[in-house]
């Protein structure tokens, strides 16, 4: 009742002023109003193209040297619903106020630009083909415009007659023009123009985590001398003195792709064109709500292409590698555009209408181009991406075409990499053989090595490196800058060693106070390119624990790929990461730690491989696999464990069960994509087996989502659904300082041999590198392995009982017992005095008396060895059983197969009977004693020599 009751006492005032006034010659020039207020409508979008709703807007603009008060003034179009009242705010001089018929987020913040208030109209407010508008205070008549064929009022603020504006093209302005309306290009929010607005200088200070743009001072001289414009903003062609109407803007659903706003030196986005033409850029510009910035007239973007455009030129090259299409600091622009890092909206606008939009953190946006929440805020250097879906760009225009697809400025995007044919292939593995072929392989090089690992801290290695070095081979290597506990000391002297015999060596590092970002988490990749055709990869650093000459150490798996693709791809991966021009690369000439001081070196005891290396040669197809390039795609690791039909067994470090918070976390909302494929696999009818390590760290009770739950969570459902899958910690019996493992075989013929971990980081954040190999041979080397391990042995030991006490010339068996089953056992070797036998039981008769000291040991499958001992007491033979003392003890006697364990027994049973006999004796010997009062020394002497002592 308030408003009409206002809007009445307006119009009865405006009609009281036009009773007196004086009917004067049409004109479209006005004065400010008659109350020498200096506060005015100032441009009016009443016919934008696209959206009625969302795309109408109006200007106010303050043209005096004072802030003017405009608490509780009303804009309204005199139709009685689609008034505005300002709430309590002043107007500095200089600054616009934007009213939008539709949705958004209102501001009032006029120091970082002009103040945007949203009506929230669900239909048009302004109509095309006439209306006016009117600027209250009260019942005062601040100002008013009208145009096309608006009747409803007719009589202007200052009581002259006023003339409707006439009508506009589509998505063109109204707007005051030094006082004279007229129509204009849209600018919402800044002064208003014929034309596009002027270049202006972008400021060059890229030293903060946000660089401003300055306003424009000038307009700069046209690039093309024989063209002008004309007042209006027509193009003259001064050859000929022809006018020709500027081209409207070319309408396309191009797409925002890729947005980098928490930058160090440069923001960046990348546009998108979907269809099958080219597009003109002409009148598109892109806005943060702001200020707006202006695509060159110039300007397309190719069918099925992207553009991507900077900030700052040089800054995006140094923290992405990559060269801009378009450097905005040297394009048109109005106002400040710059993305907030906590929150803030790009919208991309093909003249007036809003064609996309990115709104994410704490933006209130909610117009055109966006529906719902933002999407969520990225950490510094991080990098959004729209989704991907059925080879398709997502575009619900909410935050599901965004969340969780991110990645790092300069991370590379090498796509899935396969190659088939018959090659030469390796197998190795870690610690029984790692050692011998990798060295083999370094000392095969002829003119060039590049490595790429996360440690480097093997001396004997270091030699092999050197060796290499010293005959002319060129070695470029690329080591981690920053490995959880910092450079290993080792690792620091041995780089300095290596380097002064020549070697480059670079590191990939993190200086975020110099404005220095890494592009991966960790350089987490262990591979070697050797003369351009052959990669090593495999899932151990270059240290004591993954290449042992003594062969202790991890459990790891390897392979030596001969292949010039293969190698040729990966040597452009190493490339890429390596580059000096990058950032995050310093050669060990710029570390901190570097040097002259080479230090010293223990030397390592060397020892037997434990399993042979399998070498095979023929038909295979190798698939490369990189973080977080291709690491999910389904051409890879998925892919592969969804086609098993038959078995999938895995072998890591860690697993968590699921992604995302390891403490607020779930596997409903943050599934662990590799294990749930590989609980799928024991849905679809596959033998499902998984091994994890058994480090404190990986089964600590305090954790919930360590490799015992995982192993808990796997089993549970195996059970709960009747699958053939297990899970399980490795055992101690193995003796592996830790699994660190990172493999998978899928249907005994194919392999994953990598550096990949199964945590979130490792595929999304680190650059991590392996390969899958399909080849029967290869996979069942690895699958013998698995077997193995998969064994849960306790620690090996051995006994063989008490000792024993016989007479000459009677058969002792001995039998060892085993902690381990008798499948495990690889060998048993007795020793007694200086012979030695190779035989699983010992059964012996000795001929002479007195105590013999028997050995055994006994070896595993693993590896490891156990031993035992017992003493054998051998008394004289009884008179009637007495032999010839000049033979030697006899050797082992065949036993029957099915003697057991239980023999000793009798052995032992044996032994109490003869100790029974010798008691008894010696009661006769004191009963005899007894008897006899004396007896001599020497028969004393000769009574105890009938006795052998103990040795």
């Amino acid at each position: 009742m308030k408003s009409i009751m206002m809007k009445t006492t307006a119009l009865l005032f405006v009609f009281l002023l036009g009773m007196g006034s004086v009917m004067g010659a049409a004109t479209f020039t006005t004065n400010v109003s008659s109350v020498g207020i200096s506060v005015r409508i100032n441009e009016v979008m009443y016919n934008p193209t696209g959206s009625e709703v969302e795309g109408e807007w109006l200007e106010l603009f303050n043209n005096g040297s004072e802030a003017v008060n405009v608490t509780g003034w009303v804009v309204t179009d005199q139709d009685g619903s689609d008034d505005f009242v300002f709430p309590q705010m002043e107007m500095p001089p200089g600054a616009f106020v934007v009213l939008h018929a539709g949705s958004g987020n209102n501001t009032t913040d006029f120091d970082s630009g002009p103040a945007h208030f949203y009506l929230f109209k669900h239909s048009a407010f302004l109509s095309n083909t006439g209306d006016d508008i009117c600027l209250m205070n009260g019942s005062a008549v601040v100002d008013y415009v009208a145009y096309g064929n608006s009747t409803s009022i007719d009589r202007s603020p200052d009581l002259r007659e006023f003339i409707p504006v006439p009508a506009v093209a589509e998505n063109e302005t109204i707007g005051r023009l030094n006082d004279t309306w007229g129509h204009c290009i849209p600018t919402p929010g800044f002064e208003n123009r014929e034309e596009v607005p002027p270049v202006s200088e972008a400021s060059n200070d890229t030293g903060g985590a946000e660089s401003t743009v300055s306003e424009p001072e000038s307009a700069p001289q046209s690039s093309n001398a024989t063209d002008t414009e004309s007042p209006l903003g027509d193009v003259v062609d001064n050859t000929t003195g022809n006018y020709s109407k500027p081209a409207e803007a070319e309408y396309a659903p191009l797409l925002i792709t890729d947005v980098y706003y928490y930058s160090l030196l440069s923001e960046s986005f990348t546009i998108y064109n979907p269809t099958e033409e080219e597009v003109s850029l002409l009148k598109w510009s892109f806005s943060d709500g702001e200020g707006t910035v202006f695509l060159p007239d110039n300007a397309s973007i190719g069918p099925l292409s992207h553009l991507t455009l900077a900030q700052n030129a040089e800054g995006y090259f140094e923290e992405s590698g990559l060269v801009t299409d378009l450097n905005w600091s040297a394009m048109k622009h109005s106002g400040t555009f710059r993305m907030n890092n906590n929150g803030d909206e790009l919208l991309l606008y093909c003249g007036s209408l809003v064609v996309d939009a990115y709104v994410y953190g704490d933006s209130e946006y909610c117009g055109t181009g966006w529906v719902g929440e933002p999407a969520l805020p990225f950490h510094s250097t991080q990098v959004a991406h729209r989704a991907i879906e059925n080879g398709s760009c997502m575009d619900t225009n909410t935050s599901a075409d965004w969340d969780h697809i991110i990645s790092g400025i300069g991370r590379s995007s090498f796509p899935p990499f396969s190659v088939s044919g018959r090659m030469n292939i390796t197998a190795f593995s870690s610690p029984d053989n790692s050692y011998e072929v990798l060295a083999g392989a370094i000392d095969s090089a002829n003119y060039s090595i590049l490595l790429n690992v996360y440690e480097f801290t093997s001396y004997p290695l270091s030699n092999h490196i050197i060796s290499a070095a010293d005959r002319g081979v060129n070695i470029t290597m690329l080591l981690e800058g920053g490995p959880v506990g910092g450079l290993p000391e080792e690792e620091i002297s041995l780089c300095q060693r290596m380097h002064s015999a020549g070697i480059d060596i670079r590191f990939m590092v993190n200086d975020y106070a110099n404005k220095i970002n890494d592009r991966y988490r960790f350089d987490h990749a262990k591979y070697m390119v050797i003369d351009g055709s052959r990669l090593v990869i495999m899932s151990e650093n270059m240290g004591s624990d993954g290449f042992s000459p003594a062969h202790t150490g991890n459990r790891g798996w390897g392979l030596v790929i001969d292949s010039p693709e293969l190698a040729g791809y990966f040597a452009q991966v190493f490339e890429n990461d390596s580059a000096s021009d990058m950032r995050d690369i310093a050669h060990i000439e710029d570390m901190p730690f570097y040097s002259s001081d080479i230090g010293f070196y223990p030397h390592q005891p060397v020892t037997s491989p434990i399993i042979e290396p399998m070498a095979y040669s023929g038909n295979a197809s190798v698939t490369a696999v990189l973080s977080p390039d291709t690491s999910l795609s389904e051409d890879t690791v998925l892919g592969m464990i969804k086609s098993a039909r038959k078995s999938v067994y895995v072998e890591q470090f860690y697993i968590y069960r699921h992604w995302g918070s390891r403490y607020t976390g779930s596997v409903s909302q943050d599934p662990n994509p590799y294990l749930e494929a590989v609980i799928d696999a024991a849905r679809r009818g596959c033998e499902v087996r998984v091994i994890l390590d058994n480090t404190w760290y990986n089964i600590d009770p305090n954790s919930s989502v360590d490799n015992d739950d995982t192993v808990e969570y796997v089993n549970s459902l195996a059970e709960e659904g009747g699958l053939n899958m297990k899970a399980k910690i490795i055992s101690d019996c193995h003796n592996f300082t830790h699994l660190h493992n990172k493999g998978v075989i899928v249907d005994n013929r194919s392999v994953l041999v990598s550096s990949i971990n199964w945590n979130e980081n490792s595929v999304k954040e680190n650059r991590e590198a392996g390969v899958i190999v399909k080849a029967e041979p290869v996979a069942s080397y690895f699958v013998s392995l698995f077997e193995k391990d998969w064994i849960s042995e306790p620690l090996l030991s051995v006994t063989l009982g008490d000792d024993v006490i016989m007479r000459e010339n009677e058969s002792v068996r001995l039998v060892p017992r085993f902690s381990v089953s008798a499948a495990s056992v690889s060998g048993v070797v007795w020793s007694v005095g200086n012979e030695t036998y190779d035989c699983s039981q010992l059964n012996m008769s000795f001929p002479a008396s007195g105590t013999y000291n028997i050995t055994v040991v006994v070896s595993d499958i693993y590896g490891r060895t156990a031993h035992s001992f017992v003493s054998v007491v051998v008394l004289p033979a009884l008179a009637a059983h007495a032999k010839n003392n000049t033979s030697s003890l006899s050797g082992p006697k065949e036993t029957p197969e099915t003697v057991g364990p239980e023999s000793s027994e009798g052995i032992q049973s044996g032994a109490v009977s003869i100790v029974f006999l010798l008691l008894a004796g010696v009661m006769a010997v004191f009963v005899t004693r007894a008897i006899k009062p004396t007896e001599t020394d020497e028969d004393e002497k000769e009574r105890k020599e009938e006795v052998p002592q103990h040795s």
